[in-house]
């Protein structure tokens, strides 16, 4: 699918600080903001009238424009940059990427155009100027994207999927489907600067790193919309206006959009290190509200470059504790799934009845903690001993992967009840997790099971 896997090679730093906002873009082009202008000399701002915006289809519904060259002047690149290498495999991506190009994209790429004219996924076009040779940035593109060489018209191109082809032509790098990129190479090559309306409005100022526009219908309820990000040495700034069809739906979608930044403000809040309260002053900031049928959302970071450097800072250690919550929570999906298993097989067990018709009258004995020692940090590899106590050879119960957990069953002395038991140990810090579920025998001789897992520092 070209919108992820074409995209998301070029844009790979770039679209990281494409806004995002649950509001969406907005109605009329937002008023220019007061020229902002760095330290130091700058990179030469793309032209209000561009080659790849006139390339822009005439239906376009969503268009947004990238300037690299704004972004690398911003402290925040830098920054942002270095702090990657906290993260290896997004590293490891971006050092396969130079391997496979022989170009750094993300310092060679000047200007990115992303425009949709549908939903559907062949229904994009994606125009991005390269600083490097066009032969090795098609090469680049195949490397990348694995494609099959094919010609447009005359021009060398590659097959991407089946509706998708990139060619590079004077310059840009084109990524669409055939009718798209074949239309936008005959405007590149006319050197038609004239920009469509209403694509026009994407001027990209000095500090302006992301401009979006949006007309038509599809996106959240957002009819149409404009919006900026802006930054440099001194400045961070997000704006955003949207149109809905009415005062009702704005007022909704703003409540929407503030429910989910209170959302995520309770579940990374608790990140260590001070990072989950800077995240939640930093959530602070953005503001979103509804004027009639018109959607806004504003976010205004003080402090300029020491400020750039501490959200860096901060969102690379939410990002790392984001990345081990996930991981963690992967991993305390292998307990409950486990937990409820043995809880099915000892009530399957109970509903076992012997030759003469009798259910057994009470649960079978505790089963010790299997493995002994709970895993610390590392998975158990079982063997063919690990699952041979009589009651779990009595239930028919046996784990053949590898596990974070130790897993036992608990009987009450009368028999009555059974507790299925998990203690995990998944950042190795001796602190353990539990994960446990009860058994219930009724006087009837019903087995109940315990609606709900019982959860205790389950991320342990």
């Amino acid at each position: 699918m070209l919108t992820r896997r074409a995209l998301l090679p070029l844009v790979f730093s770039l679209a990281a600080c494409a806004p995002t906002t649950t509001v969406g873009p907005a109605v009329a082009p937002l008023a220019a903001s007061p020229p902002i202008v760095a330290d130091g000399a700058r990179a030469a701002t793309p032209a209000a009238t561009s080659t790849l915006l006139a390339a822009v289809p005439l239906d376009a519904m969503f268009v947004a424009r990238i300037n690299g060259n704004a972004l690398r002047s911003a402290p925040i690149y830098a920054n942002a940059m270095r702090a990657i290498q906290a993260f290896p495999l997004v590293q490891r991506r971006l050092d396969e990427l130079d391997g496979q190009c022989g170009v750094n994209l993300l310092e060679l790429t000047d200007e990115i155009v992303i425009a949709r004219t549908g939903l559907g996924d062949d229904e994009d076009v994606t125009l991005a100027r390269v600083r490097a040779d066009d032969a090795a940035v098609l090469g680049c593109v195949t490397n990348m994207l694995h494609g099959a060489p094919t010609k447009i018209g005359n021009d060398p191109a590659v097959r991407i999927s089946r509706g998708a082809v990139a060619v590079v032509v004077e310059g840009v790098t084109i990524l669409g489907s055939d009718g798209n990129v074949a239309a936008a190479i005959k405007s590149v090559r006319a050197h038609d600067t004239t920009a469509p309306s209403p694509a026009r409005a994407l001027d990209l100022g000095p500090s302006t790193v992301v401009a979006f526009l949006l007309s038509g219908p599809g996106y959240g309820g957002v009819t149409s919309g404009t919006g900026v990000l802006e930054m440099d040495a001194h400045h961070l700034a997000l704006r955003a206006v949207g149109g809905l069809a009415s005062e009702g739906q704005a007022t909704m979608l703003a409540q929407q959009a503030r429910a989910t930044i209170d959302r995520t403000s309770a579940q990374l809040g608790a990140a260590p290190d001070g990072a989950g309260e800077a995240l939640k002053s930093y959530l602070a900031l953005i503001h979103v509200g509804a004027d009639g049928a018109r959607l806004h959302a504003e976010m205004d970071l003080p402090g300029g470059a020491d400020a750039q450097v501490k959200l860096v800072g901060t969102l690379s250690s939410i990002g790392i504790y984001a990345v081990r919550q996930y991981l963690a929570q992967a991993k305390l999906a292998e307990a409950k799934s486990s937990v409820g298993a043995i809880s099915r097989d000892l009530a399957a067990y109970m509903e076992t009845e012997d030759v003469k018709g009798k259910r057994p009258a009470r649960f079978p004995p505790s089963a010790p903690p299997t493995p002994a020692k709970v895993p610390s940090g590392t998975k158990f590899v079982p063997d063919a001993s690990t699952w041979s106590h009589p009651t779990w050879k009595a239930i028919r119960f046996e784990m053949e992967m590898p596990s974070y957990y130790s897993y036992e069953i608990i009987t009450s002395k009368d028999g009555r009840t059974a507790t299925v038991r998990a203690h995990g140990d998944l950042n190795g810090d001796g602190k353990l997790s539990t994960i446990e579920r009860t058994l219930t025998l009724g006087k009837d001789g019903t087995v109940v099971i315990a609606p709900k897992l019982v959860l205790q520092d389950e991320l342990e």
